[in-house]
């Protein structure tokens, strides 16, 4: 009931809006309403009656962060940001792992990911980085599949026409593709490739989308 009560008091107390979430308050650009998208705190639709609310989260997630960084516990470091920033906190942490955190994170990080095209130039370094212990990339399922694939077979991969044709992303499953390229615009094709399996990095299928990474 405190917490209750808690999120309520802050509800109905006026607060100007904290001067670090400030830049990230988008009242001009948006077609429908203002948004906050801060790497900690989103709110969309936003409004100034949640100040108080919005002030708290980022000041407990802030203090938050800090300790999970302090206490080396970079999942949960990169995972309290929001989705679209997740990446840039991989970054942050990415020298200070070891073989088996960089990779888990790596994937961790590339299955939640839904804007891999945007950051395709700093994906590409990453994933050709420590290249002896990549196999670490696919858990035992994904490791499982790969090896039952053959040893050339065809993918596929949906984009929006004029956006994100070339990428690192495609599948195995042709409804797949075809689904990926509808999902955001009717503007959409699929695009096939006939590949040599050992030309693919990884394999994963941790978002039932039987993914085919390739870095060339």
């Amino acid at each position: 009931m405190s917490m209750e009560l808690s999120y309520q008091e802050l509800l109905s107390k006026q607060e100007e809006l904290h001067q670090d979430l400030v830049p990230f308050l988008d009242t001009k650009n948006s077609k429908m309403f203002p948004t906050l998208r801060h790497p900690l705190v989103y709110s969309i639709p936003y409004s100034p009656a949640m100040n108080a609310l919005l002030n708290k989260r980022y000041e407990v997630l802030s203090e938050q962060v800090k300790k999970l960084l302090k206490e080396k516990n970079y999942f949960s470091y990169i995972f309290q940001h929001e989705r679209p920033y997740r990446f840039q906190a991989l970054l942050d942490v990415i020298t200070l792992l070891d073989d088996k955190e960089y990779w888990d994170l790596v994937s961790d990080v590339w299955v939640d990911s839904e804007n891999i095209w945007q950051n395709l130039k700093a994906w590409k370094k990453i994933l050709k980085q420590r290249k002896e212990t990549k196999h670490f990339f696919m858990d035992e399922d994904d490791k499982k599949d790969f090896d039952n694939l053959p040893d050339k077979l065809i993918v596929y991969r949906g984009y929006t026409i004029g956006k994100n044709e070339k990428g690192l992303s495609y599948t195995t499953d042709e409804n797949k593709a075809k689904w990926f390229a509808k999902r955001f615009s009717k503007s959409g094709a699929v695009t096939s490739r006939y590949i040599d399996k050992k030309d693919v990095f990884a394999y994963t299928n941790r978002r039932c989308e039987n993914e085919i990474i390739l870095l060339k």
